[in-house]
This record gives C-alpha cells, sequence and structure tokens, in this order.
C-alpha cells in the first residue's frame, strides 16, 4: 500500500517516506506479510502521522537519521509520538520478546549479536535471510556474500539492497521472499521484478 502524496519539500523516494509507508503497510495492509503482527493484533498509526508531512516534523525533532528504523516502547500500543523512538535494525532485533539464542561452536548468543561477531561474513540482515531460507546457522554465518548466485544483493533505482530490504521498500509489491527471488532467479529485469504487481493484488 502507498499512502500519500509528493508534497513541497519532501519526495516519496527518500528512505524516511519508506519508514513510514513501512510502518503503515503493517498495520493496514492485510496483504503486508508482517499484518498479522501489527494491524492483525490491533495496532495503528495515530491519527496525526496519517500525514507524512507531519510525521517528518516529528521524526526530525526526534533525532532521525537514515539508517534508523522506527521502534515502540510498548509493543502491544500504537505508532503515536509517546510510544516511538529511533533505533538500529539490530538494537531493535535485540529488543523483541521473542528473541531466540542461536548456538555455534559451543556459543549462544542472538542473531544480532552474532552479526556483531568477528566471525560473521554478511550484514545482520543478510544472516537472516539467509536462515529464513533454511541455510545451517555456520554457513549461513561464515559464507561471505556474492555479487552473484545464492545471496547476493539486489540492484536496482541506483541502489543495492538485500531481498528483505526491498521487501520493504514501497515500491516493492511482492510481499513475500520467495515471490520476489523466484522472479530473479528467473530471469526477470531487478527493477521488473521489484515494481510489477502480484497476479491478483491490488
Amino acid at each position: 500500500m502507498t499512502k500519500g502524496k509528493k508534497s513541497v519539500g519532501f519526495t516519496t523516494s527518500e528512505p524516511l517516506y519508506a519508514v513510514w509507508n513501512t510502518m503503515c503497510a503493517r498495520c493496514e495492509n492485510p496483504k503486508h506479510n508482517r499484518y498479522h503482527l501489527y494491524g492483525g493484533r490491533g495496532i495503528t498509526v495515530c491519527p496525526e502521522w496519517q500525514d507524512y508531512p507531519t510525521f517528518r516534523r516529528w521524526a526530525s525533532r526526534s533525532g532521525y537519521k537514515a539508517g534508523l528504523q522506527i521502534d515502540r516502547r510498548n509493543t502491544d500500543g500504537n505508532y503515536e509520538p509517546g510510544n516511538c523512538y529511533w533505533t538500529s535494525a539490530k538494537q531493535q532485533q535485540r529488543n523483541r520478546r521473542n528473541n531466540r539464542l542461536v548456538t555455534a561452536w559451543g556459543v549462544s548468543k542472538t542473531l544480532a549479536d552474532w552479526a556483531d561477531d568477528p566471525r560473521c561474513a554478511v550484514p545482520y540482515k543478510v544472516l537472516w535471510e539467509r536462515l529464513q531460507d533454511g541455510k545451517e546457522f555456520k554457513e549461513a554465518l561464515t559464507t561471505p556474500m556474492r555479487r552473484r548466485g545464492g545471496y547476493r544483493l539486489i540492484e536496482a533505482f541506483g541502489e543495492s539492497k538485500s531481498v528483505t530490504e526491498w521487501l520493504d521498500d514501497p515500491r516493492c509489491q511482492p510481499t513475500t521472499v520467495a515471490v520476489l527471488w523466484k522472479r530473479i532467479n528467473d530471469g526477470w529485469p531487478a527493477e521488473a521484478a521489484i515494481t510489477r504487481p502480484v497476479r491478483g493484488r491490488r
């Protein structure tokens, strides 16, 4: 779901717009792959943040920087000024209630902590993506990321992102890792794979 319109002073291509669009989609679009964790549990975006320029002003005052993600102090609460703050992806993962420990070499740590370990050859999101694909943990942890095949970044619109990062991009029409990777592996041009609507999806 894409909300809002272009307005004076910002464009919909700025990173913060993608954060806002994804936040709204998780709460309001039943087709979003994480809707069941947000809107499906009754979590909403407050009325004033339905307007992107208003959200943008709050973000600027509250310490937003490119690369940060929005998180909620009360994970059962709504997206609203008094309940939200900015954090990194790894710190957000550490704060999850269902955080699980992963063991390798006799050591048990969270996935975010393993991403900080010098033995980890890939960024956190790529490590998470590999485990979602069913890879054995040590292999997922230590195999360097390659540009071709396997766990490459997808390059489109002048940007390089992992598949999970593209799924959070407002331009992405597929809502699952499987659909987007199938398109890429079938030889689709990256921009078409990302932006072409899935059949039956509006």
